[in-house]
Order: structure tokens, then sequence, then C-alpha cells
């Protein structure tokens, strides 16, 4: 079986999350930190903050799938892609499933 190496969020990335942490809109972000590229474990680590709930780098690939993807990748790197943080930022995520939330009161 293949060991996944952990996933790493650099600093930037980390103070982008703080300032959505702050402001989930993501107006106070700068047109620079709006441009960043980011991998796709960076991508779920604010799509968490976003969500407020934990979010996957499995989901994020799954957002990209389909003939009308909710998330679109800026560009590909070997067999995986990179997206920009404003393009995860107008993701919209629903709240989690009742089902799911029912077994954790249960």
């Amino acid at each position: 079986m293949a060991r996944k190496a952990q996933a790493t969020i650099s600093p930037q990335v980390e103070a982008i999350g703080a300032k959505l942490e702050a402001d989930r809109t993501g107006e106070t972000l700068t047109r620079t930190e709006k441009q960043r590229v980011i991998t796709r474990e960076e991508a779920a680590y604010l799509a968490s903050i976003l969500a407020e709930r934990t979010i996957s780098p499995d989901y994020i690939r799954q957002l990209t799938r389909g003939p009308k993807p909710r998330l679109v990748p800026e560009r590909a790197t070997g067999n995986t892609y990179l997206y920009k943080v404003g393009d995860v930022i107008r993701v919209r995520f629903t709240s989690g499933h009742k089902r799911e939330e029912e077994k954790a009161v249960a």
C-alpha cells in the first residue's frame, strides 16, 4: 500500500486562511492573494474554513469533474491540478448531510 505524504500548508495560505476566518466573503483579500495558485490540499484547507466543516482534498478533486464543474483548475502539474484562491472562494458549500449529523448525535 502506498504511503501518502502529510499535507503541507504554506505560511502564505495559512495567512489567507486567517483572513477568511475573520471575513468569509474574501473581500479583505488582496488581488495578489486571490491570484495565488495553490495545491489541492491547500484548497481543501481554505474550503474547510469557508464551509465550517472538514473538506477533504478528494472532495476538491470531485468538484472539478463533470460537464459543469463547480471548481475549474488553473493548470495541471503532473497528475494533479493547481487552483486559484479566488476560484476556491467562489465555490459555495452547503451544510453537511442530515443523515451524517444524525449519526453523530446517536
